[in-house]
């Protein structure tokens, strides 16, 4: 969470606070924001254990054939089959990150909607088929990009999960990202500001924090 980026509003078109976009979530993007509170180092196991099963099993099968055969030493498909329970014992503690039940929950729940996001001056209409919600922007505390989506969220939880790719150009995303400093950091900074004129003990808990940055788990959320 260390790096910080604002859009330059010194050489961005004004952003329009009418913005519409229409999308849906890839499976990709599924996965990205599912196993977005696993570490760096736990990510990379689950995804190593995963995609090194079918080759493993392949390859001991081979070993096998090979070893009775006495072209390669016997222990060696011992040491792939321990490798291999080694991989299913780790996942087996991951279960609910794992590729199969992530890829059945994404195909039941959100693969075939059309989601579409309109903002307004004052927030936000995120509609599909099975939900819909209206946060405004007093309701966003910080922005988070990942590899594949931008997350507004509240104090608690994401408010908003947009991909990246639903916008119609990196100009669109970048107009996107200036909208939300002005409505999360800009806006509310004036407020703060003519306020300590009139009052020095001014409670500064309710302001905005914006942070366009990469999430810590996975440079994920």
């Amino acid at each position: 969470m260390n790096s910080r980026r604002r859009v330059n509003s010194a050489v961005m078109p004004t952003p329009s606070p009418q913005m519409r976009i229409e999308f849906q979530f890839t499976l990709a993007e599924w996965l990205e924001w599912k196993r977005g509170i696993l570490s760096k180092q736990r990510l990379a196991l689950l995804t190593l254990a995963e995609t090194s099963l079918i080759p493993l099993i392949i390859t001991c099968a081979i070993t096998i054939v090979l070893a009775s055969l006495r072209y390669v030493p016997g222990w060696l498909p011992t040491a792939i089959v321990s490798l291999i329970a080694l991989g299913q014992i780790y996942l087996s503690r991951l279960f609910r990150f794992r590729r199969r039940p992530l890829k059945q929950e994404w195909l039941n729940e959100i693969a075939d909607q059309t989601i579409t996001v309109e903002m307004n001056p004052n927030g936000f209409d995120y509609l599909c088929e099975i939900f819909s919600c209206k946060p405004t922007w007093d309701e966003v505390a910080s922005v988070y990009q990942t590899k594949r989506l931008i997350l507004l969220c509240d104090s608690e939880s994401y408010l908003l999960l947009i991909p990246k790719r639903a916008f119609a150009s990196k100009q669109q995303l970048d107009e996107f990202l200036e909208l939300a400093y002005q409505k999360t950091v800009a806006e509310r900074q004036t407020g703060i500001n003519c306020d300590r004129r009139h009052n020095k003990s001014l409670d500064r808990s309710g302001g905005g924090v914006f942070r366009i940055k990469h999430d810590p788990a996975q440079g994920a959320r």
